[in-house]
């Protein structure tokens, strides 16, 4: 029973990281900067082609403010998600300190954060997808 919890307590934590993400960082903003990154590579990998040195410096300059501004953007709603994770995982680090579960074929005896961990990541990658977040 204590297995299932962590699962369950696992899977509304990425639900709420998700969310956090969602209405902390501006989506639109978010694709914009990912598909103008896009635009910055496919330009630096013709002008690298074309052995343009000048213009291909420019684009990587270009990608780097882009990234720049990412990372900015980020900033709040990975603030917000720290704060949030590391109080429910110490929270649950005291509560299911015991629990343990062995994985069926291979024999592995993981501890509650390996049961986090492992339902964790393609539980919030589902969430990204269906929520629309970058």
């Amino acid at each position: 029973m204590s297995v299932l919890m962590v699962f369950v307590l696992s899977v509304i934590l990425a639900f709420v990281l998700t969310l956090i993400y969602k209405f902390l960082g501006n989506q639109d903003e978010a694709r914009k900067l990912k598909s103008d990154m896009k635009f910055y590579k496919e330009k630096m990998n013709e002008a690298k082609k074309g052995n343009n040195k000048d213009e291909m410096n420019k684009y990587v300059s270009e990608m780097l403010k882009a990234s720049q501004r990412q990372m900015k953007m980020n900033m709040k709603p990975m603030f917000a998600s720290m704060v949030l994770f590391f109080l429910v995982l110490g929270w649950m680090g005291n509560i299911y300190a015991e629990v343990q579960f062995t994985l069926p074929v291979l024999g592995w005896v993981l501890n509650w954060f390996w049961i986090y961990f492992i339902v964790t990541i393609p539980f919030t990658v589902i969430f990204r997808k269906l929520m629309g977040v970058q």
